[in-house]
């Protein structure tokens, strides 16, 4: 006892070792809101930017498949850390359709080849002069019809389990009815409308000899695809006057912006077929856009997306769902073409620049967000389609 105070030790060491707890606890909690939550937020937020970097590569997926309906879930957040952290991320769905496009200049151009898939309405070829293959593949039964509208000459052709009729029309007045056999079982069954027993053979050679016609494709809506050739110049004739065809596109964008909290923010961008990845100011390209040059350098191959619907966003942290349609996709084959010329206003210039240089071997120009980019002697395909997207 000291001046009337008494002083426990056993309290002194309660005291102190509570102490010590209590900074330990401090400690640790406070480690692990500076430390751990973070990083395990962080680790969640990645997580999350690799899921909507799946769907985004399903919509890419869908757009170049025969798939003409699909829908597709985009998770907008993380949805925050169960029992350690409400605080989510959250992200940003816009589709903006007239954002960009692309131009087409091809130079002394001899097309030879086309083919078109049908999803219900009718196409029309315009200064058709001579056709060499026409060919028609479906898993549905039709009818199907091909008209030669300066001749009023039709044939109509409709699919059996075990056959294949057509029937020839002149003037909507029935000329003649025949039957093909087919393999018992074929999913697909294809015909060759230029069969001598169909008829149609004769019908085209008369048009032929009266100069340019129009063939007006009707169907069903399905997926089926007609091919055919369309000859205006053969590869002999190159000494005569070749095509320039200039083509003009409206591809616009649809992207992902994400509000994150623990991890960078990203944007996934869907643009002319290409998955595009962007962040701090830079873009790089993460799947195959709409152009690509076969390895032996022969074949450049364009595919075209057209965006179409509404501009709109949706924001949140929810789950956010894609509605996709693709339609009226119609393809074109040019075997020679001198010089091919594409010229794109692209929301992610730096990215097509990469990709482009390096595709061209360097055969590019670009001013501001627009990029010019060529190739000489190749055989061209293009492919075009709509696309639809709207949000549920």
């Amino acid at each position: 006892m000291r001046n009337g105070i008494l002083v426990d030790d056993n309290a002194v060491s309660t005291v102190i070792g509570a102490i010590l707890v209590l900074v330990v606890l401090t400690t640790f909690f406070t480690a692990l809101q500076a430390y751990y939550i973070p990083s395990l937020a962080a680790d969640h937020e990645v997580e999350h930017m690799q899921n909507v970097r799946r769907g985004f590569t399903e919509i890419s997926s869908v757009a170049v498949s025969e798939s003409s309906v699909d829908m597709i879930s985009i998770p907008l957040g993380d949805g925050g850390l169960p029992l350690l952290s409400s605080l989510s991320s959250s992200g940003t769905l816009t589709l903006d359709p007239n954002a960009g496009w692309t131009g087409v200049e091809l130079t002394n151009a001899y097309p030879k080849k086309e083919k078109i898939y049908l999803d219900g309405s009718s196409e029309i070829i315009l200064d058709v002069l001579s056709v060499s293959d026409l060919v028609l593949e479906s898993s549905n039964a039709g009818p199907y019809s091909v008209e030669i509208n300066n001749s009023n000459d039709k044939i109509e052709v409709s699919y059996e389990s075990s056959s294949v009729e057509s029937r020839l029309y002149h003037n909507s007045n029935l000329l003649s009815k025949n039957k093909l056999s087919v393999a018992n079982g074929t999913s697909n069954i294809t015909s060759d409308l230029l069969n001598p027993a169909f008829g149609f053979k004769s019908m085209i050679e008369d048009a032929e000899n009266t100069g340019p016609f129009t063939l007006i494709f009707d169907g069903p809506k399905g997926i089926f695809h007609v091919f055919y050739e369309k000859t205006f110049y053969t590869l002999q004739d190159r000494g005569g006057p070749a095509e320039n065809v200039s083509l003009n596109f409206s591809s616009g964008y649809f992207k992902y912006r994400a509000s994150n909290n623990f991890w960078i923010d990203q944007e996934l961008i869907f643009e002319n077929g290409a998955l595009i990845i962007a962040q701090g100011g830079s873009s790089a390209i993460r799947s195959n856009p709409f152009i690509k040059l076969e390895e032996d350098g022969s074949l450049l191959t364009l595919w075209f997306f057209d965006l179409v619907g509404d501009k709109e966003s949706v924001s949140g942290n929810g789950l956010a769902t894609v509605t996709m349609e693709s339609k009226n996709r119609r393809e074109m084959i040019y075997p020679y073409v001198e010089n091919t010329t594409i010229t794109m206003y692209s929301y992610a210039p730096d990215a097509f620049e990469i990709y482009m240089r390096d595709l061209s071997g360097g055969n590019i120009y670009r001013n501001n967000d627009t990029i010019t980019v060529w190739f000489e002697n190749k055989t061209v395909r293009i492919i075009h389609s709509e696309m639809s997207i709207g949000f549920v």
